[in-house]
């Protein structure tokens, strides 16, 4: 498949604007706080992803108020997607949003969407507080935002005068490109096999058609690259 993964395990490029006075994003190991028995800050990453690494706004601290957002908005921004010449792109991410104290009613928010260097289209927008991690997919076609190269994901949330608590996360990021099937092209679909499982020193792998296959590490290495016509590398 087509895409980009991110599961916050190294640092990939992604950009923090800081307009809070604190609290703004970072890449972290999350570190819980309590607000009337309810967690504010996440103290886990979301479950079943790589590493413990999530971006939350601010981390940790004795008080509920130690490090939550303060001051004005901050805002997250994905490295470069490019997605000219695909027809949809199916975006699945997790996101933590709490909202709660001060004097008044809250009424901060947590914004979510999918820019292409010139216009934005909105893919979530919430003012409910929450405290768990929440998944969330959506599927954008071209017809609703034109693709271009520079497509990015912003992540925006703030906390509006007057201040409350406010804690926002975000884990899990995928984006998976997808092209339509041509009509002039073979309806025969491209697979491999796998083996053995588990593997001890070679991994076999096979191809009907002629594919590239490129093997990276954790790192996002690569550690192997082959095209070639049904045989093994």
């Amino acid at each position: 498949e087509s895409g980009y993964e991110d599961d916050f395990f190294a640092d990939l490029d992604w950009k923090v604007t800081k307009n809070g006075t604190a609290g703004n994003w970072e890449r972290v190991k999350p570190a819980g706080t309590i607000y009337n028995n309810e967690i504010c800050n996440p103290n886990n990453d979301v479950e079943n992803d790589l590493g413990n690494f999530a971006y939350v706004t601010g981390n940790g601290g004795v008080n509920p108020g130690d490090n939550d957002l303060d001051g004005g908005s901050t805002i997250l921004t994905s490295p470069e997607i490019k997605a000219m010449g695909y027809d949809s792109i199916a975006i699945d991410f997790n996101y933590w949003f709490f909202n709660s104290g001060g004097n008044s009613a809250p009424n901060d928010y947590l914004n979510i969407s999918l820019n292409n260097g010139s216009a934005s289209l909105p893919l979530l927008n919430t003012t409910q507080s929450s405290s768990q991690w929440k998944e969330t997919i959506y599927k954008v076609a071209s017809t609703d935002l034109a693709f271009t190269n520079n497509m990015k994901l912003v992540i925006k949330t703030e906390d509006v005068t007057p201040g409350h608590l406010v804690e926002a996360g975000f884990d899990k990021f995928s984006a998976q490109l997808i092209q339509a099937t041509s009509s002039t092209s073979s309806t025969e679909p491209d697979f491999f096999t796998f083996y053995p499982n588990p593997v001890s020193t070679e991994l076999f792998i096979e191809s009907k058609n002629k594919s590239t296959v490129v093997i990276l590490d954790l790192m996002g290495k690569v550690v192997c690259k082959h095209t070639g016509d049904s045989k093994s590398i």
